[in-house]
């Protein structure tokens, strides 16, 4: 019970800030109406709330897959009829490479190639998991995710090359395109 509140907080949270949206931009005068703004919202941006971290230890516990699920559908059902076009996360693999391989964003890992791999397999079944959740509330919702496209090239001296570019070939799978890509075919 006392998740379920912690969620739904969370939610109305969000749904509060998009009152204040609809109310700081509303359509103004004539030009505005005709083209109007159209929100969108991200779930994960680098963030999520604290009780995921509580009870599932974040993305690197395997329940977070279902609790971010549970999550994106409160969302939906809150904001569903005024947002149409939903990211469920913003560049999971900055996320991961960041956090956990460079440790320059939370939680400051550092080289935990292992666990960045978890991380990031939960993030990308999160994401499939809040998908079909949100796809259920309703089939008119634009559900997403935002993924930048990073390649690494290898350069140097020509003893180096090969080695840098079996490196180069491994960062493009994982923080590049291809790790994503490759999974949203499945």
């Amino acid at each position: 019970m006392r998740r379920e509140r912690e969620c739904e907080r969370s939610a109305r949270f969000f749904y509060l800030l998009g009152a204040r949206f609809k109310f700081e931009f509303r359509p103004k005068n004539k030009k505005h109406k005709q083209h109007p703004l159209e929100p969108s919202a991200t779930l994960h941006h680098f963030t999520h709330p604290v009780w995921l971290d509580d009870w599932c230890g974040g993305f690197e516990g395997d329940a977070s897959v279902d609790e971010f699920a549970r999550w994106a559908t409160l969302c939906a059902k809150l904001f569903g009829k005024r947002v149409r076009y939903w990211a469920t996360f913003n560049e999971p693999t900055c996320s991961m490479f960041l956090g956990w391989i460079t440790g320059m964003h939370t939680p400051g890992k550092i080289v935990h190639c292992g666990l960045a791999g978890k991380v990031l397999r939960n993030m990308l079944s999160a994401h499939t998991a809040a998908y079909r959740a949100m796809k259920s509330v309703d089939p008119s919702l634009q559900v997403g995710l935002v993924h930048h496209h990073i390649r690494f090239e290898a350069q140097g001296p020509s003893w180096l090359l090969w080695p840098a570019q079996y490196c180069c070939r491994w960062m493009n799978y994982w923080w590049g395109y291809d790790l994503v890509h490759t999974w949203m075919k499945t």
